[in-house]
């Protein structure tokens, strides 16, 4: 299970992304909600002993999460893929405060999150099937 210490260093990465996105810095606020998703996977993969020092590995995690969801829409997978682009898409231009980036980022964010949290307690003890 993921420890309240380890919820609370992934909170405080969302908090700083609400921080830099009122101070009006979308890239900082982008990769403060990276951290925390990247933070809140890292615990997991900690649990399980699972590599995870970097974004292919991570990946790994999130698909090893993916065969213990029952959801077939692999929402972690594409979740996980599109928080990782965030700050990609400030330092290319594609991303617009006035028109709800900084929403849209803020639920992809704590959605991954969210079912991280739900599938490492609800799966505490199952091993998932994939070779990585």
């Amino acid at each position: 299970m993921i420890t309240a210490q380890q919820k609370q260093k992934t909170q405080a990465y969302l908090d700083a992304a609400d921080r830099e996105f009122a101070a009006g810095d979308p890239l900082a606020a982008t990769e403060r909600l990276w951290d925390a998703v990247v933070c809140n996977l890292s615990a997991v993969a900690e649990l399980h002993a699972w590599p995870h020092a970097n974004e292919d590995e991570l990946y790994a995690v999130a698909e090893r999460l993916n065969e213990l969801d029952d959801d077939p829409n692999e929402f972690i997978l594409s979740g996980f893929s599109a928080a990782s682009y965030q700050p990609d898409k400030v330092r290319y231009g594609f991303f617009d405060m006035n028109d709800g980036c900084d929403d849209d980022a803020r639920l992809i964010a704590n959605a991954v999150i969210n079912l991280t949290q739900e599938l490492a307690q609800r799966y505490d003890h199952t091993p998932a099937k994939s070779a990585r």
